[in-house]
């Protein structure tokens, strides 16, 4: 027990001398500079670490009052560098406590008391110090991924950039491509355009006449036949005069004649719809709404040769909007030239459309100008140089009927004489007229002499119950028609016998088809005189 206890005592006494010249020790670094070499070395990395962590708290606050958008990476830092200033400071002031800093007054007591704290805090400090270095690792870990992913988001910004300037580069070289395509289709659709007008202009064009005569040169030599056949008969003798008639008649047949032969007949039906009188086509007609019959009409709800129940046409139902477009003053109108020009470009639209209407504004206003004379042509142009074997709709018969209600009415109220008065001033095939009735006159014949330009038979269609070729001279006019008739080669008596035939051969009409009987133009381009009896003895 005694060696025991005296181990003990030996043990303590020694701990004692230990702890006292640590004291003393730490005691005289005290006096000299109030600090240890330790501390001084903790102080240090605090305030290092204090500094970083402060910039890196700085850095992150400034991104996240910036911009929105925080990366995940930056938010997980704003922790780690508020618990690293933490410390830092918790250390700083545990080693001011011990004397780090400022000199202090040079008292023993004072250095004891400091001597003691420090050797007490000591544990502390370097639990605080250990932590400070993992913050420290944590810290520069994130700076170097940082810097490490700025540098990789720079080379895809960079491959980004290159890989734009090659799009950009392969859009520029098909551009320059489909453009070089573009060009060759439209040099090949121009071609095709100028053979297709070659084509058109060859298989159009009327065929030489190697045996016939002109019109006015026929119309001579049908005279002299007329004067000097029966003269030269009379001077020949009775048993030769037989045969002296039949080579007259070979004369005339080769000199008078047209050398293509008889016209051939041929039968056309011509079919419409038959529209309600409650269709909404008429109400949006007579409201005279463009816009709405614009669409009923592309959306095929309605056709432009669609009828009502009378036969009549929907583009001449009322007087409306739609038929201010066809006024002599449409180009002073705010929507007239619109809507005249819409209906012009109907590819299905048929002549009547733009002259027989209830109001007959267009025929008969049409002609105090005469520029409308041009709009007709390039409407004829329009509908009816659509293609190969497309004929153009031209209204003869309404025109000739608008002459033949014109002239007698012009009669009957004195304005039309044989001679020439101060209202009646222009000659007009014998007549004295006015000025506007003239006009008015010529631009019909204008619309009858373009029709038999395109379609010699049209002078046989029906219209109104009459033909074409009954209305002139039903309506006591027939020295006129006759006139109109011979300038365009025909023979007055063969017409009127031609037109007698043609109704014997209409078997009959319903009320959605008109029957009508046409030569065939294709092979007969031109009209020619023609008697269709001979005389004889």
């Amino acid at each position: 027990m005694e060696a025991l206890a005296a181990v003990s005592l030996s043990s303590n006494i020694l701990q004692f001398v230990e702890l006292s010249a640590k004291l003393v020790r730490t005691a005289n670094e005290l006096r000299h500079d109030a600090s240890t070499s330790e501390n001084k070395d903790h102080a240090a990395i605090a305030e290092h670490l204090e500094t970083i962590a402060n910039g890196v708290k700085a850095s992150a606050q400034e991104i996240e009052g910036a911009s929105a958008a925080v990366s995940p990476e930056e938010k997980a830092l704003l922790p780690v560098a508020e618990g690293c200033s933490a410390l830092a400071q918790d250390l700083l002031r545990q080693l001011k406590a011990c004397g780090v800093g400022a000199q202090q007054a040079d008292k023993r007591f004072n250095r004891a008391k400091r001597t003691l704290r420090c050797m007490w805090n000591k544990r502390e400090i370097d639990e605080i110090n250990t932590r400070l270095q993992y913050f420290r690792s944590e810290l520069g870990l994130h700076m170097t991924y940082g810097i490490k992913q700025a540098q990789a988001q720079s080379h895809a910004s960079q491959a980004s950039a290159n890989d734009i300037g090659v799009l950009r580069d392969s859009m520029q070289a098909l551009r320059v491509k489909s453009d070089a395509n573009a060009a060759e289709i439209l040099r090949s659709v121009a071609e095709v355009r100028v053979e297709n007008s070659r084509f058109h202009a060859q298989a159009t064009q009327a065929p030489p006449a190697a045996l016939g005569c002109e019109a006015s040169l026929q119309h001579l030599m049908r005279s002299l036949f007329d004067e000097y056949e029966e003269r030269f008969l009379e001077g020949v003798e009775k048993r030769f005069r037989g045969a002296a008639r039949l080579e007259m008649a070979t004369a005339r047949a080769s000199l008078l004649q047209d050398p293509r032969g008889k016209p051939k007949l041929e039968l056309q039906l011509e079919t419409y719809r038959i529209l309600d009188n409650d269709h909404e086509v008429w109400s949006v007609i007579k409201s005279g709404d463009i816009t709405t019959l614009r669409t009923m009409l592309s959306q095929r709800l309605v056709s432009p040769s669609d009828r009502g129940k009378r036969g009549k046409r929907y583009f001449r139902f009322g007087d409306n909007a739609l038929f201010m477009a066809f006024q002599p003053y449409v180009y002073f109108q705010a929507n007239g030239s619109a809507i005249f020009h819409f209906l012009r470009s109907l590819p299905q639209a048929s002549m009547e459309v733009f002259w027989d209407n209830s109001s007959a504004t267009f025929r008969h206003n049409m002609s105090y100008d005469k520029g409308y004379a041009d709009v007709f042509d390039a409407l004829v142009q329009r509908i009816g140089g659509v293609g190969l074997g497309q004929r153009p709709e031209i209204p003869v018969g309404a025109a000739a009927l608008n002459m033949a209600l014109e002239l007698p009415k012009t009669r009957s109220q004195g304005s039309m004489g044989m001679a020439s008065s101060p209202e009646e001033s222009v000659l007009y095939r014998g007549y004295y007229v006015s000025e506007r009735l003239a006009a008015k006159l010529r631009f019909l014949e204008h619309v009858i002499s373009t029709g038999i330009t395109a379609k010699p038979d049209c002078i046989f269609d029906t219209y109104m119950l009459y033909t074409v070729y009954e209305v002139l001279p039903f309506c006591g006019q027939k020295d006129v028609w006759d006139q109109i008739l011979e300038e365009h080669g025909f023979d007055p008596a063969w017409a009127r016998e031609e037109n007698e035939r043609r109704k014997r051969m209409v078997t009959g009409e319903t009320s959605a088809h008109e029957v009508k009987v046409r030569v065939d133009t294709a092979e007969v381009q031109q009209m020619k005189r023609r008697r269709a009896y001979e005389r004889e003895d």
